[in-house]
């Protein structure tokens, strides 16, 4: 019990400390000046354009394979029965 009681105090002490140095970096980064802020964004920009060309050909990649997959499905369900009842009535040879 007196173990879990100072684990719990060394986290409340971590979780302070890690809040106090956060603060000072956000504090640290706030004052960056307007042209550096301007060229963040303009490179944000072109990473997200980037990201979303990317998702775009994901998604056709994966519209493809829907297709394909559906005609793998059908040719199943066309030739499995035909096995099975082909295999089925195959005479035994011992």
């Amino acid at each position: 019990m007196a173990s879990d009681m100072s684990m719990v105090i060394s986290r409340a002490k971590l979780l302070v400390t890690i809040a106090r140095d956060r603060n000072t970096l956000v504090g640290f980064i706030s004052p960056i000046s307007e042209s550096k802020q301007l060229i963040a964004n303009k490179i944000l920009q072109h990473l997200h354009t980037v990201s979303t060309a990317k998702m775009q050909k994901l998604t056709l990649l994966s519209h493809k394979e829907s297709v394909v997959m559906r005609i793998i499905t059908v040719v199943t369900l066309v030739f499995l029965p035909a096995t099975f009842v082909s295999v089925s009535f195959m005479p035994e040879s011992h």
